[in-house]
């Protein structure tokens, strides 16, 4: 149960993320919101190479 809790929230998140950035492509084009995605992911990854243990997350 509690490894679900984690994969549930992603799930969730990338629903969000879809139906926000589909949104936002309409407008601006795919270009910049493939863009602004990478610069996010790259973030988020960069920040959780600092975390030293499972409940830094």
């Amino acid at each position: 149960m509690v490894a679900a809790i984690p994969f549930e929230v992603a799930i969730g998140m990338i629903f969000v993320g879809a139906f926000i950035g589909g949104k936002i492509q309409d407008r601006r084009g795919p270009r910049t919101v493939a863009l602004v995605g990478v610069v996010i992911y790259a973030i988020g990854i960069i920040l959780s190479s600092f975390a030293r243990e499972r409940s830094d997350l």
